[in-house]
């Protein structure tokens, strides 16, 4: 759907244009999310299904894409640090304080996180079953290779060799990208598979 109709479209309410962009920004949403709350992935998924309920009542408010993208991520963002200061009061002493500076830039930082792991998670799509598989339980669900190999009923070199295939596969198709934080996730990911 181009943008100037999809924005058109959504701004008149039209469900499949919400939908469209609900499958743009919710995986990176909840990555995003649960970069903060880590320990609640339940209370991230809600949060950020709040943010697209909140973007739904403001439907007719958004003239362009790039909008619609702020307010999702800045309403994420807010509900958290809401979060955060009702949980400050409620244990004022807490260890885990941070200043509004710092959590700026953690912000920022866990941004670009959500992004490139989203567009990962797009690219895993795209992979062979086999791989896919082994990299969303060894990634993604943070399963030992004897684990994933168990769960597979295959051997554990063909866990490996799956891996391999797969980063493989995942640097080609991020070869020429502009986006850095695309290579260091997969740098990442390859490293966590030695």
């Amino acid at each position: 759907m181009q943008e100037g109709l999809y924005i058109q479209e959504f701004q008149r309410g039209d469900h499949h244009a919400f939908a469209t962009c609900f499958d743009r920004y919710h995986a990176a949403l909840c990555y995003f999310a649960r970069g903060f709350l880590p320990d609640s992935p339940v209370i991230a998924a809600d949060v950020v299904q709040d943010a697209f309920e909140r973007l739904w009542e403001r439907h007719a408010d958004f003239a362009h894409e790039a909008a619609i993208r702020s307010f999702l991520y800045v309403t994420v963002k807010n509900a958290i640090l809401d979060m955060q200061k009702h949980d400050k009061v409620v244990r004022k002493y807490s260890a885990m304080q941070r200043t509004e500076a710092d959590m700026q830039d953690t912000m920022l930082e866990r941004m670009i996180e959500a992004e490139a792991l989203a567009d990962v998670h797009r690219a895993l799509q795209k992979l062979p079953e086999g791989c896919r598989s082994v990299l969303n339980l060894g990634y993604f669900q943070g399963l030992r290779n004897a684990e994933i190999a168990r769960q597979l009923q295959v051997s554990v070199n063909t866990v490996k060799s799956q891996k391999m295939r797969a980063i493989k596969l995942l640097k080609e198709l991020f070869a020429g990208s502009a986006n850095t934080s695309l290579m260091v996730a997969l740098v990442h990911m390859a490293a966590l598979f030695r």
